[in-house]
């Protein structure tokens, strides 16, 4: 997973904070064949995120996450809010 994650660094470099989202199965459709076996657990975002933040530098976390929509936000500790 970690080489999967080296390519959304320089997203997250160039913005200071990135959402990062994993597919939400939403039905069948006839424009996609797409089942809830291309949908990544929660849990598997999250620990795509963990990693990205750590190939990133310590300064980058999550800041917040939402698991019914399954996505995770990370960002740099200077845009975090509390």
């Amino acid at each position: 997973m970690l080489a999967t994650a080296r390519p959304f660094c320089l997203l997250v470099v160039s913005y200071g904070m990135k959402c990062i989202q994993g597919v939400t199965y939403c039905g069948e459709s006839k424009t996609s064949n797409l089942t809830m076996e291309n949908v990544p657990w929660h849990e598997e975002v999250v620990g795509f995120v963990e990693q990205l933040a750590q190939l990133l530098h310590p300064d980058y976390s999550v800041a917040s996450e939402h698991a019914h929509s399954n996505c995770v936000l990370l960002a740099h500790t200077k845009v975090l809010v509390n």
